[in-house]
């Protein structure tokens, strides 16, 4: 089986949600599998080495007295 293949199982509730239209073009399926392991791979190296994601920091809002982020969610935008 190829990688690609193995992706598209992987992140086949993300490429088929039912609230996304759907990839028909297997291709582009392809491709944006590959592009989420990339994302998601990139996104934890940034993580564990303190990296641009891993200390995030947000100004506190004018009625609240912390503001610090510990987690970034991943966020898919079509």
């Amino acid at each position: 089986m190829y990688l690609a293949e193995d992706l598209q199982k992987k992140w086949g509730p993300v490429l088929g949600h039912e609230d996304l239209p759907p990839i028909k073009d297997n291709y582009r399926k392809a491709v944006t599998a590959v592009l989420l392991e990339n994302q998601e791979k990139a996104m934890r190296e940034q993580a564990t080495q303190g990296g641009m994601f891993g200390n995030i920091q947000e100004a506190a809002h004018a009625n609240k007295t912390g503001g610090n982020v510990d987690t970034v969610d991943p966020v898919l935008i079509s």
